[in-house]
């Protein structure tokens, strides 16, 4: 998805949920409740190293979804979410 493309694909997107994940299976559960519920874009907060493995789950799960990282501070913590 290109930049343009991502920006009017989140013009649509009226509410993004934010998940801070406590386990890989719970954030799992809780982003296929959403999209069943019809979102299209959620954020993971990347808190702590389970975020990381929740991110890569969720992603695999839902490739269509749009997926924020939430609590990028650092080019580190970038650079590891969008390597996943």
């Amino acid at each position: 998805m290109t930049s343009d493309e991502l920006v009017e694909a989140l013009k649509k997107v009226r509410v993004i949920p934010v998940i801070d994940p406590k386990s890989k299976e719970e954030c799992l559960s809780t982003v296929s409740a959403l999209v069943a519920g019809g979102a299209t874009a959620v954020e993971i907060t990347l808190r702590s190293d389970v975020a990381y493995l929740a991110l890569e789950a969720v992603r695999a799960a839902h490739p269509k979804l749009i997926i924020g990282a939430g609590s990028v501070m650092l080019p580190e913590t970038y650079d590891k979410a969008k390597a996943l």
